[in-house]
């Protein structure tokens, strides 16, 4: 099921979870990872499936947290 979050799919978040935009970065990283699968479906035939979902949203949570973390450093 969707729903259910298989252990192979879990990470720890990169954001504080007391920070503010913590759940709005999420939920609008989530968001942007449905519509990438979306459109990789309709113009590349990517199958559009949960997994596939789910690494594109660690994928850009990651990316947030390396540019963050630069940010930081410099």
């Amino acid at each position: 099921m969707f729903m259910d979050t298989p252990a192979i799919l879990t990470f720890n978040y990169p954001l504080l979870p007391s920070s503010p935009q913590s759940d709005k970065v999420c939920n609008t990283t989530v968001s942007s990872a449905i519509w990438e699968a979306h459109f990789q479906y309709v113009f590349n035939d990517i199958p559009f499936v949960s997994n596939r979902i789910a690494a594109i949203a660690v994928s850009h949570i990651r990316r947030l947290e390396l540019e963050e973390f630069l940010r930081r450093a410099t």
